[in-house]
């Protein structure tokens, strides 16, 4: 206490003899943490109200807390990360806890069956899980059998046969032909055969090429259409009994409505096959009667008249109505299931 009155009395000293604010310093007994202790006015003026000493008193725990959640963070920031998953084997597996004491166990998500954690956290035995799980292949081929496409060339087609290649011979047919189907597997515009840099790339490997337009693309593309239709509908006719699904829509850019027809049949191997027959704009208001006969050019189109097992529709009033009048044809044939009831 000493000290502290003889700093106060230097700092006085330094202030000057002719300052009109004093300052008081009061003392009170105790230790000198406690914000009580040790208060500053000036001049006469009271220490301040009790409800200002509440407000501090409410605001300090506040900011202790405030401290202890930066004290928190800094040591979150030292703390070891856990590693991320790289493993295939956590596509399959979660983990879960067993038994009162939660043992954690990794659970494969097709099968349920239960592997215990290693120390190490190595997924060996959840690879080999994966790899033979029964229930986790059954899944894989039917999604592969869902997802089948129309790739090209054909399995017996005369593309397959790459001797071109080893010829040396430069055939312009045979590369309108390529570009064609490249164009059509990837839904290209018709104009990108039309680009310099695809010129461009096309020349340095074969300089003999030569620039097509737009025109003959699309051209080519229409060959390329009709070589496949006719291998579909060798394909269709050694098939007994085909079932159609049709669906009807408008499209939002084009304001355009739209009908698409497609069929489904098992072939000799017994694997479910689906194929787009046909893909038809039908104008508003789309009556009955022009969606019965867009569904019966296309059965005559493709020479499924007689072969017809089922249609299937949506609820529209329109499709009832459209499948009533194609119900005598159909009945005459004598090929629809139930004979022909809606």
């Amino acid at each position: 206490m000493d000290k502290f009155a003889e700093d106060a009395s230097s700092q006085l000293g330094r202030t000057g003899a002719n300052s009109t604010s004093p300052v008081n310093i009061i003392d009170t007994e105790g230790e000198n943490d406690n914000e009580e202790e040790l208060e500053y006015s000036l001049g006469d003026e009271e220490l301040g109200s009790e409800d200002d000493q509440l407000e501090g008193d409410t605001q300090a725990p506040v900011q202790r807390s405030n401290q202890d959640a930066i004290e928190g963070d800094t040591l979150d920031a030292f703390k070891k990360k856990k590693r991320a998953r790289k493993s295939e084997a956590w596509d399959d597996f979660e983990d879960v806890e067993i038994g009162p004491q939660k043992t954690i166990y990794s659970e494969c998500k097709h099968c349920q069956s239960r592997f215990k954690k290693t120390k190490t956290g190595t997924t060996s035995s959840l690879l080999r899980h994966r790899k033979n799980c029964p229930k986790r292949l059954e899944k894989l081929k039917i999604i592969e059998a869902r997802q089948q496409k129309l790739n090209f060339p054909a399995a017996d087609s005369s593309l397959n046969d790459h001797s071109l290649l080893h010829t040396g011979k430069f055939d312009m047919a045979a590369m309108r032909q390529s570009a064609a189907e490249w164009v059509v597997m990837h839904e290209h515009a018709f104009s990108i055969v039309e680009e310099d840099g695809f010129n461009l790339m096309i020349k340095k490997g074969m300089p003999e090429w030569q620039k097509i337009s737009r025109t003959t693309n699309q051209k080519d593309c229409l060959s390329v259409y009709e070589r496949e239709k006719q291998k579909l509908k060798h394909l269709l006719s050694k098939v007994k009994k085909i079932s159609l699904t049709t669906d009807l829509w408008k499209s939002k850019n084009q304001k355009i409505e739209y009908m698409v027809i497609t069929g489904h049949w098992i072939d000799s191997q017994w694997r479910l096959q689906k194929r787009v027959l046909n893909f038809v704009h039908i104008p508003p208001p789309r009556p009955s009667v022009a969606i019965a006969d867009a569904i019966y050019k296309c059965m005559l189109d493709w020479g499924i008249e007689s072969k017809i097992y089922a249609v299937s529709v949506d609820n529209a009033s329109n499709n009832d109505t459209a499948l009533r009048c194609l119900k005598g044809t159909f009945s005459r044939n004598k090929c629809l299931l139930a004979k022909g009831k809606l």
